[in-house]
C-alpha cells in the first residue's frame, strides 16, 4: 500500500507478483494510489484491481469521484475499462 501511496510503480509490480491485495478495511493499493493522486501507480494497478470493492462496497473509481480526485486519475480509471 505504501508503494502505491508513494507512486512507486516498480515496487507496486513486485507486490502484485506476490499477490498482496487488500488491507483490513478491504482497501486495495489502487484505492490508496487514488487517495494520493499517484498516477503512475494508478495506471499500473488498474490493470489488476479495477473492479475490487472495499468494505464500503466502493471501487477505486467510486472513491475518486466521491473525493473529487484529480481528473487525470479518474480518466486513468475509466480508460482502464476500455
Amino acid at each position: 500500500m505504501i508503494a502505491a501511496q508513494n507512486n512507486n510503480a516498480e515496487l507496486v509490480r513486485i507486490f502484485i507478483e506476490q499477490n498482496v491485495r487488500k488491507d483490513a478495511y478491504g482497501s486495495t493499493a489502487l484505492m490508496y494510489a487514488v487517495l494520493n493522486d499517484a498516477d503512475a501507480a494508478v495506471k499500473e494497478l488498474a490493470k489488476y484491481e479495477l473492479n475490487e470493492v472495499n468494505n464500503q462496497n466502493m471501487t477505486a473509481r467510486d472513491i475518486a469521484l466521491a473525493l473529487h480526485a484529480d481528473q487525470s486519475i479518474v480518466q486513468l480509471l475509466e480508460c482502464a475499462q476500455c
